[in-house]
């Protein structure tokens, strides 16, 4: 041992300090059962790591942190049962995965989060089952879509809702009426409050069953800003 301090049980190991049971471990702390780790910190029954901290069972894995049983993950934090991931935080079972979070049983992922069962996909968001996808939501079985929400079984589609076919204008209106607050069931708006079963609107306010209509307030029953009774709206919808 070279200039350890309070190490314990240790073999061929230099500059550690609290370790215990280690062997050619070098500049380590509180380590135990590692082998060949450089500059960990806190890691146990590890093998050929350097610079991670809190990590278990894992293997020749680079600057990650609290992982549990990974192999050859670079800057993963919180990972397990992974293999060469990089910069990937909380995902399980995970396999070739870059820049990813809450992850689990996938390959091949980037930018991915809440994804499972999931190969090649890039920035999608909780689809299971889903395979060489891109900007993806919510999307069950789906194989080399891109910009879908809500679809299940499709194949090379982009701009769908719901297995819904639209234009990239129609998919992006109703994807930002998101973002209105405290409205019901309301579709294709933007920056509406507090509305209920209003579609296409723009800027409107605690109005209620409106279709293509803009910066109204307390209104019921409009088209295109034009105010119908409940029966007349209801026969325009039909041919809309």
């Amino acid at each position: 041992m070279l200039k350890n301090k309070n190490c314990v049980d240790c073999k061929t190991c230099a500059e550690c300090t609290n370790c215990i049971d280690c062997e050619g471990c070098r500049g380590c702390e509180s380590c135990k059962k590692c082998i060949y780790c450089r500059y960990c910190v806190k890691c146990i029954d590890s093998k050929f790591c350097e610079g991670c901290r809190g990590c278990e069972s894992c293997k020749s894995c680079v600057d990650s942190k609290y992982c549990f049983n990974c192999v050859k993950c670079q800057k993963c934090l919180n990972c397990s049962y992974s293999i060469n991931c990089q910069r990937c935080e909380d995902c399980t079972g995970c396999v070739d995965c870059e820049y990813s979070k809450y992850c689990s049983s996938s390959k091949g992922l980037s930018e991915c989060e809440q994804c499972k069962g999931c190969l090649f996909c890039e920035k999608c968001i909780s689809c299971i089952d889903c395979r060489n996808c891109v900007e993806c939501e919510a999307c069950i079985d789906c194989t080399s879509c891109k910009y879908c929400h809500d679809c299940h079984g499709l194949t090379g589609k982009q701009y769908c809702i719901n297995n819904k076919q639209y234009t990239e204008m129609e998919y992006l209106t109703i994807l930002n009426g998101k973002n209105c607050t405290n409205c019901i069931e309301c579709e294709a708006s933007i920056n509406c409050k507090d509305c209920k079963r209003c579609q296409y609107c723009i800027d409107c306010t605690r109005c209620t069953d409106c279709f293509y209509c803009y910066n109204l307030y307390d209104e019921q029953y409009c088209i295109n800003n034009i105010k119908y009774t409940k029966e007349e709206y209801l026969e325009k919808l039909k041919s809309l």
